[in-house]
């Protein structure tokens, strides 16, 4: 009788449910089988450890794609191709998991290209930086404490404000 278990894939089309942050609405949902819920100010354990940084292509109706960076200090080449505006399709993004049986219901994925989650995941990462050495072995708890308007060329976006409330052991 073999026990061999494979390369432990996840099956096709079983997908983890993932956190979207809409910086145009400032309101973040939790999308769990195609439902899409709003998750006000949640509170969750993220997964700095495991961050990964990318280039991104978002586009309408079609799952994101990714050409992940070989570490967080080394970039990958951007993938070519402009949008008609001659602006890169491709945008520098992140991908970390993050669990809160609240308000997630558990694990889901975060990923974004936004330049505002990504200023405000980047400052909450450097507190992360700052604080993992007196927490060995812990990871951040986060909590969302709502959002601060910034008026730009397209209008009025939301910036997520974050802070790590605590650092608490990794869940199984």
């Amino acid at each position: 009788m073999s026990t061999a278990t494979g390369l432990g894939f996840t099956p096709a089309g079983d997908f983890l449910p993932f956190l979207n942050y809409d910086a145009k609405a400032g309101k973040a949902f939790v999308v769990k089988d195609k439902i899409s819920t709003e998750v006000i100010n949640p509170t969750f354990i993220a997964d700095f450890g495991k961050i990964k940084t990318c280039w991104m292509l978002l586009a309408k109706g079609q799952a994101p794609q990714y050409v992940w960076h070989p570490s967080l200090t080394v970039k990958a080449p951007r993938p070519e191709g402009v949008d008609k505006d001659g602006k890169p399709l491709w945008k520098e993004g992140f991908k970390v998991a993050l669990f809160s049986a609240q308000a997630f219901g558990g694990v889901v994925e975060f990923s974004s290209s936004s330049g505002l989650v990504r200023d405000a995941l980047n400052e909450l990462y450097i507190v992360y930086q700052n604080g993992i050495a007196a927490n060995p072995g812990a990871l951040p708890v986060v909590q969302m404490t709502g959002t601060l308007p910034i008026k730009g060329t397209y209008g009025t976006n939301y910036k997520p404000v974050w802070s790590i409330v605590k650092w608490a052991p990794a869940p199984k």
